[in-house]
């Protein structure tokens, strides 16, 4: 049977593989900064670090690798539909950064304002791309919330999404683009959070700047 060719595209996103995931501990040998993290398949990484315990910052340090041209990204609530969505891909040496958020399944849009306002500011030493994959290291400023869009502050588990995708989106140039189908996923269903939170957490935070220019060679 033949299918309507505006059904197509949401086929195609829903004709992706789920994979197994690993959860561990890393340092990053560039920023120096102590992530827990999950590393998927096809060379997939995310990286977390959240302040001490007992406190109430909304604040979260990421790292999203991924392999080629295509996306990569997490959700900070476990499953894709009505939760915090942050993604990145590569735009020649540089890598862009998308908050989105969906009630529905297909290429999730930008996520709505908030006040505080939330905002990547990205980590110059730990954003890259070379000739394999590229490195996002961000602060996600004022992400996390009470409301079930993603973890709580102050959480010590919590499931959490990742998606990668082998094509690049449909304007590399542009942070609000389409995004194509994700080529894998996964869903880790309690992630333990206490080995994320870092007393060095505002020390690292102060290396995110939203001026600083992303995507410089550290491979050259």
């Amino acid at each position: 049977m033949r299918l309507p060719t505006l059904l197509l595209p949401l086929v195609a996103l829903f004709s992706s593989s789920t994979a197994q995931a690993q959860v561990s501990p890393y340092t990053d040998t560039r920023t120096g900064i102590s992530f827990q993290g999950i590393s998927g398949s096809n060379g997939y990484r995310l990286g977390l670090v959240l302040p001490p315990a007992n406190t109430t910052s909304s604040d979260v340090l990421v790292q999203l690798v991924g392999q080629g041209k295509g996306w990569a990204g997490v959700s900070l609530g476990g499953s894709m539909l009505n939760h915090l969505l942050v993604a990145a891909w590569p735009n020649g040496q540089n890598v862009m950064g998308s908050l989105r958020f969906t009630a529905n399944y297909g290429s999730p849009p930008v996520a709505p304002a908030t006040t505080p306002a939330r905002s990547l500011l990205p980590i110059l030493n730990g954003t890259y791309v070379n000739s394999t994959h590229f490195s996002y290291t961000f602060l996600c400023k004022s992400c996390l919330t009470t409301d079930g869009k993603t973890f709580a502050p102050g959480v010590t588990s919590a499931p959490i999404g990742w998606a990668q995708a082998a094509s690049a989106p449909v304007q590399v140039t542009n942070a609000a683009t389409a995004l194509g189908r994700h080529n894998v996923q996964g869903l880790v269903r309690d992630v333990d959070l206490s080995v994320a939170r870092k007393g060095e957490f505002a020390k690292w935070a102060g290396y995110a700047s939203a001026t600083v220019r992303v995507g410089r060679r550290w491979d050259a």
